[in-house]
């Protein structure tokens, strides 16, 4: 059973993880959720490898997309792990290896931006160094 008062919900995988303070990009405020989920693919090379451990912070109802950032989001019942730009009208997904074709920015205009949940910012990368 998982407390309210938990920062880190744990995966049904049963894995110790631990995390250095160093790898986050913001600090851990007691209030919020993080996550970590395995990353699969090459899309977002070279921040994101396949097999990275990513930390989420989950993201609040009604908060403001920053541009620019890494989010895990929900569109068309698929989850991706992408770069967003928000204009007023329109959400613009962005992949970060410009070497695999077919990976243009998607810009998601008003129509779309219904079917869009944003699940979470990645806010730290665990990586295995050997």
């Amino acid at each position: 059973a998982v407390s309210s008062d938990d920062i880190f919900i744990s995966s049904e995988n049963n894995e110790i993880i631990y995390i250095p303070t160093d790898c986050f990009l913001e600090p851990i405020s007691t209030k919020e959720k993080y996550y970590v989920i395995d990353s699969f693919g090459t899309t977002m090379q070279p921040f994101i490898f396949d097999r990275d451990k990513l930390v989420i912070r989950r993201q609040k109802q009604n908060e403001n997309v920053l541009d620019n950032r890494i989010y895990i989001i929900n569109f068309d019942h698929q989850t991706f792990v992408k770069r967003l730009i928000k204009n007023i009208n329109q959400l613009i997904v962005i992949s970060d290896n410009t070497s695999l074709q077919g990976l243009e920015p998607i810009i998601l205009k008003q129509k779309e931006l219904n079917k869009v949940s944003i699940l979470g910012q990645v806010v730290g990368i665990m990586r295995d160094c050997r």
